[in-house]
């Protein structure tokens, strides 16, 4: 993680000084002006389009990175107090100026590109990665001391793509660390896990991404990024949303949340959980299936059947298993209905998390105010949310089970002696 952190420090400013190195340059060529006014002025009964709001929703979800786990993995090596709050708040202005400014710099160039060309920016403009490998290039190409400019361009995009894949590779790593750590103990027990694991997954990505670069590397390409690397992430953001507000609960949700931050949140927190944000994703999905048109490539070329098949495939295959798993789980959990909800609702917390057969007199007191509790039938008192500030070790009576892993898990509806 720390090789990763250094690298990405590089990944992630050095872009900045060449989109404004290339944002001086553009502003100074003709017809610059006319791309930038193009790109500010809205163009109103554009905005009654419902397929101009699903494109607009989906390129807010992909640039934030939501649905795909890498905020999440990276998250998980923050301390347990630390201000993700602010974190949050900083991201987000970052992205968005990020995005505005690389618009400047596109436009710039498209306005320069059809000045030159004698047409207008709408005919020259192109979305996806055409704007980024084809037009841009070429408008790169009609101006002065190309190859400088040429070489800047792509040792960006080449820092930006290192950047996302690091993000994304750290992702899944850190998601199977966590998740299988019993097998790779097992079967590899070594000091240098986590780098064979990551080596292992960068090493099948790569051979994913083999035929993304021949000939036909641009026809499969727009199949996986139509089909499964924009359209999934509104139904993982949605799922996510009523996993946390419905299922978890949102007043617990924001009762952790406090007690990791240390300040009391807002009710519009609440409100964007369970009402707007699960809303406003709804409304983006309807939209989506509203204005779906089959994939084509170069705006010319109609994908076979069997194409269009098998990325409605990819895009089903990436957020199917959200709900499969969830009607496993209340398969195989022993009890009635009921039980099997309240339990599956009730986090369970791994058993190096919890100490067992201690006594708890060490326990802040303070501390266990914050939590949900209630007395059973013997008068012992019942802890029913979790805080890393209570030391290991202070918790006993504490009833185990497996997962399907073997791990062993201590119910988070822990039994405390008063």
């Amino acid at each position: 993680m720390k090789n990763s952190q250094l690298i990405v420090y590089i990944t992630a400013t050095m872009p900045y000084v060449f989109l404004f190195i290339l944002l001086i340059r553009g502003l100074f060529l003709p017809g610059s002006i006319d791309g930038i006014i193009y790109y500010l002025k809205p163009d109103w009964p554009k905005l009654l389009e419902f397929q101009v709001w699903s494109d607009a929703g989906t390129q807010v979800f992909y640039s934030y990175g939501i649905g795909i786990a890498a905020l999440v993995a990276l998250g998980s090596y923050n301390q347990f107090n630390h201000n993700s709050y602010r974190d949050v708040i900083i991201f987000t202005i970052s992205n968005s100026f990020t995005s505005v400014l690389s618009g400047f710099v596109i436009f710039s160039v498209l306005g320069y590109m059809a000045h030159i060309q004698g047409v207008s920016i709408n005919e020259v403009a192109e979305e996806g990665p055409g704007l980024a490998f084809i037009v841009y290039p070429q408008a790169l190409s009609l101006m002065p001391f190309s190859p400088i400019w040429s070489v800047m361009f792509f040792i960006m995009l080449f820092l930006l793509g290192l950047g996302t894949q690091l993000v994304a590779a750290e992702a899944i790593t850190t998601a199977l660390i966590d998740e299988y750590m019993p097998y790779f103990k097992k079967y590899i027990n070594c000091k240098y896990t986590k780098e064979i694991v990551s080596a292992i997954n960068v090493s099948v990505s790569f051979i994913c991404g083999l035929p993304m670069i021949t000939n036909g590397g641009m026809y499969v390409f727009q199949i996986f990024d139509y089909y499964a690397a924009s359209r999934t992430l509104l139904f993982v953001g949605l799922f996510e949303c009523i996993a946390i507000a419905y299922f978890y609960g949102v007043k617990k949700y924001c009762k952790n949340l406090e007690t990791m931050w240390e300040f009391k949140l807002g009710p519009w927190l609440k409100i964007m959980w369970v009402f707007a944000t699960p809303f406003f994703t709804l409304v983006l999905i309807v939209f989506t299936v509203l204005t779906y048109e089959d994939l084509t490539y170069n705006r010319t070329y109609k994908y076979p059947h069997w194409a269009l098949m098998f990325g409605w495939g990819l895009s089903i295959s990436s957020f199917i298993c959200i709900p499969v798993y969830a009607l496993v789980k209340v398969f195989i959990t022993p009890g009635n209905l009921k039980e099997r909800l309240i339990r599956l609702r009730t986090y369970q917390f791994k058993i190096h998390q919890i100490g067992l057969g201690n006594p708890v007199q060490n326990v802040d007191r303070k501390i266990m105010n914050d939590y949900e509790k209630s007395l059973d039938e013997n008068k012992n008192l019942i802890i029913t949310t979790f805080d890393e500030n209570i030391p290991v070790g202070d918790f006993q009576n504490c009833s185990t089970s497996e997962d399907d892993n073997g791990s062993q898990f201590a119910d988070s509806r822990t039994i405390i002696k008063p």
